[in-house]
């Protein structure tokens, strides 16, 4: 009964002396299953770690250029405002010389203006008395307007060119359709007049000339007396 008793407490001893061996073995396999995953993921992570430092050197790459680029960045830009100034100064160039042009030509203030009133007004050759007789012996009374007994002053508007001529002749004040072509065909048909002066220059005049178309007691249709 001794016996079995001893026995008994050496192997539990043995046991309490047995289990942290094996602990201690169970932690020594644990360290070395965590180092070997690790080892395994240590390239992992270098790689992962390289590549992270490859694109940051290209963004700082990017956001600070090199000496050689940016010494061609900067020629380019000075070649585009060469370029931009030589065209300015051509344009500068080009508006100089018309302005000078201009300014050496001969001013035409005559030129296309229509005077009301001039220094020296247009005049029928041989003066008013000799424009009154051209009248009379060309104006011919319409025969129905003699009939009619109508008679009165038209009053025709023209313009005397710079060479005498008589152009753009209209009725301003009317009495007759027939009187009216009448009055108008004589001075259509009036030779050319010594046009009007401004400045000492020939110019052109507006005019008006008034056409009396008088009835006599013994009138006869087809002439004015």
């Amino acid at each position: 009964m001794m016996n079995k008793r001893r026995t008994s407490e050496m192997g539990k001893a043995k046991y309490l002396l047995f289990a942290p061996l094996a602990g201690v073995l169970l932690m020594v396999s644990n360290i070395e299953s965590v180092a070997r995953e690790i080892g395994e993921q240590l390239p992992e992570v270098a790689e992962v770690q390289q590549k992270a430092e490859q694109a940051l050197n290209a963004d700082v790459a990017v956001a600070n250029p090199t000496a050689e680029e940016a010494k061609a960045a900067a020629e380019a830009k000075k070649a585009e405002e060469a370029k931009a100034a030589e065209l300015a100064k051509s344009e500068a160039e080009l508006k100089a010389e018309a302005k000078a042009s201009d300014a050496t030509a001969p001013a035409d203030t005559t030129k296309n203006v229509v005077y009301d009133v001039t220094e020296t007004l247009p005049q029928f050759p041989g003066g008013q008395g000799v424009m009154l007789k051209y009248l009379a012996d060309n104006i011919k009374y319409p025969a129905s307007a003699v009939k009619a007994k109508k008679q009165g002053r038209v009053i025709v508007g023209f313009i005397v060119q710079k060479d005498g001529s008589i152009t753009h002749a209209k009725i301003v004040r009317s009495i007759d359709p027939e009187l009216d072509a009448e009055a108008l065909r004589v001075v259509k048909g009036m030779p050319k007049w010594t046009p009007g002066t401004q400045l000492g220059k020939p110019v052109s005049v507006k005019y008006t000339l008034p056409v009396k178309f008088s009835l006599q007691k013994d009138a006869t249709p087809g002439k004015k007396k």
